[in-house]
């Protein structure tokens, strides 16, 4: 089946600030995150609505998003080249499966 675009209008919210989201744990991805990516197993395995954070693919997150994210992981262990939000989100979709 075909969902009508009148149903993801009720699917999709747009915020201008990470400030306004409320009711959500905010994860952001950034390589100049301090936590692992085990530590999203655990977000992934509570019963709390999550909202992932992802910077363009040029400059990353913003230093406003990541001062406004509860917690700012960075993914695989590569500094120098970080993952595309693209990549990461398909890198996300599989940690979360093997939970």
């Amino acid at each position: 089946n075909i969902i009508s675009p009148e149903k993801y209008k009720s699917l999709v919210e747009v915020y201008k600030s990470l400030n306004e989201v409320k009711g959500y744990k905010k994860i952001g991805f950034s390589k100049n995150g301090n936590d692992p990516e085990e530590s999203l197993k655990d977000f992934f395995k509570n019963d709390e609505k999550v909202l992932l954070v992802f910077g363009n693919d040029t400059f990353g997150l913003s230093q406003d998003s990541r001062d406004n994210v509860d917690c700012l992981i960075h993914l695989t262990p590569d500094y120098q080249k970080p993952l595309k939000a693209n990549q990461a989100l398909v890198y996300i979709l599989g940690l979360y499966s093997c939970c």
